[in-house]
């Protein structure tokens, strides 16, 4: 199946680093350095307590949520460091196990391009080891693509294979909204699929319906309650108009972005004073790597003719659902993150065109393929590191924040208020642009615009701390606040 070749050593020195690095990550990166994991890990911590869902506000597509809060519910662990990781990590392995699974039936003779691009592309590695549901519709994806392609082979195929595709397609519908809008071609394949391989009017029409059924529940549930299938549609996939991403004048001031950010390229913000990119000039490093992955993004479009002159079936159905992934990608301009459901659809492109290619320029693009492996797992570990240096010193703050009163409200950045809520169990108020009456400089408006609010403790963190320094100074030696807390870059201030 694998050739002896130095080519091969190479594709598996690739791998080896991809998986290094989706392990580091999974390891170092806290929850808390990308935002939304912090929401969905307390929407998961509320279907525990409650031992449902909550059907007073309109929740985000909710099987991610329901499979992890089952597995505390049924295992008893605590919400710990630990236990907050144990599904994430049952979701790396599936991804792992069904990448293989899935290169290794399109191309049997030479999996290792395809499953290498995989486990090395920064996007699904940064978000794939913690919690976000987008890992959930990766597995999703793969699980299905394999059953339908187990199916072409086969007529009058077992029932039980429509179920599990039915069961598989409702897994990408209920994981995250960027997996849901793949849904109709998958749907749309599978009905091809069984009415291609004679099976019964009876059989497609139950899968049909289980399909339809499995994967609409929830958004019918949203519907009936709130008038709308999910308050995030219009935001992420049906608002085109001249405000989004989709105006020609955003998509040509933006097309390096599209470029560059589709193989994660650190955005610009990234060079910024608070990042360990500070002080480098963003435009040298651009030319570099646009100039390294430009074999990658040609092999990626060469795939694609190939995968159709070979095809057509599947090549009309990964056309398509890149084409589907892209619209919340282009309505919030250039925002890569939620292409990570069809990763594993990118690499079925990048297998078809590294597999066809000869020569000088398969030499060439393992050169870059291998030059954008080192760069991948060196960002998504380096930065998992940093991370943890800059967040961990707040775990001994959320410990003190625990213990305050149970009435009382933290005023805090407000990328960390998520962070009170769910480490510390208490009330929080974030500070940021949209509460420009806690960025003051001044200690009399600052304290007024606090009692005002409520607020009865203010907590400074080490990373991004929106608060002026001297001003709480100020405030202490007034005795207008008092320190509670104090580690490191971390304080908490009792507002007297």
């Amino acid at each position: 199946m694998f050739r002896n070749s130095s080519f091969s050593k190479l594709l598996i020195l690739v791998i080896v680093l991809g998986i290094a690095a989706k392990f580091i990550s999974f390891l170092l990166l806290p929850e808390s350095a990308y935002n939304d994991a912090i929401y969905h890990l307390n929407l998961i911590k509320e279907v525990v307590a409650q031992q449902t869902f909550s059907l007073n506000t309109d929740v985000p597509p909710p099987l991610f949520h329901a499979a992890s809060a089952a597995l505390f519910s049924f295992s008893g662990l605590a919400f710990d460091s630990f236990a907050i990781k144990l599904f994430p990590l049952v979701l790396l392995f599936l991804q792992l196990i069904f990448g293989f699974l899935l290169m290794r039936k399109i191309f049997p003779e030479n999996p290792l391009p395809g499953f290498a691009f995989l486990v090395i592309y920064p996007w699904l590695t940064r978000f794939g080891g913690i919690n976000y549901p987008e890992a959930l519709a990766v597995v999703g994806v793969m699980a299905t693509l394999l059953l339908l392609l187990k199916m072409r082979e086969q007529k009058n195929s077992n029932p039980l294979y429509a179920f599990a595709l039915a069961v598989s397609i409702s897994v990408i519908s209920l994981s995250k909204l960027n997996g849901t809008i793949l849904v109709p071609v998958f749907f749309l394949a599978a009905l091809y699929v069984l009415w291609k391989n004679n099976n019964s009017a009876k059989s497609i029409v139950t899968f049909a319906v289980i399909a339809i059924l499995l994967s609409s529940f929830w958004f019918g549930l949203n519907f009936i309650k709130f008038g709308q299938f999910d308050q995030h549609l219009k935001g992420d996939v049906t608002n085109f108009g001249e405000g989004t991403g989709f105006s020609l004048q955003s998509i040509a001031s933006n097309l390096q972005g599209y470029y560059l950010y589709f193989f994660d390229f650190p955005a610009e913000a990234a060079f910024s004073s608070v990042s360990f990119l500070a002080g480098i000039a963003p435009v040298i490093p651009a030319v570099i790597f646009a100039i390294v992955v430009l074999p990658l993004f040609a092999l990626l479009l060469f795939g694609a003719k190939k995968l159709f002159e070979k095809d057509k079936f599947l090549a009309l159905l990964i056309f398509s659902a890149i084409l589907l992934a892209f619209i919340p990608i282009v309505q919030r301009t250039a925002y890569y993150r939620l292409i990570i459901p069809a990763v594993p659809l990118l690499a079925i492109l990048f297998g078809f065109g590294f597999n066809a290619v000869k020569g000088h320029f398969r030499t060439i693009a393992l050169v870059s393929l291998v030059l954008f492996a080192a760069y991948s797992f060196a960002y998504t570990s380096y930065s998992a590191y940093q991370f943890n240096n800059a967040l961990s010193p707040n775990d001994l703050l959320y410990e003190k924040i625990s213990e305050l009163p149970n009435d009382a409200k933290v005023l805090i950045s407000a990328n960390r208020s998520r962070d009170v809520e769910f480490f510390a169990g208490r009330t929080s108020m974030g500070a940021d642009t949209g509460t420009p009456e806690f960025l003051v400089s001044n200690p009399a408006d600052f304290y007024n615009a606090a009692k005002k609010a409520g607020i009865t403790d203010i907590a400074v963190v080490c990373y991004k701390d929106p608060f002026n320094k001297e001003m709480l100074q100020k405030l202490e030696q007034q005795n207008k606040i008092s320190v509670l807390f104090s580690k490191d870059c971390s304080k908490l201030y009792e507002v007297n």
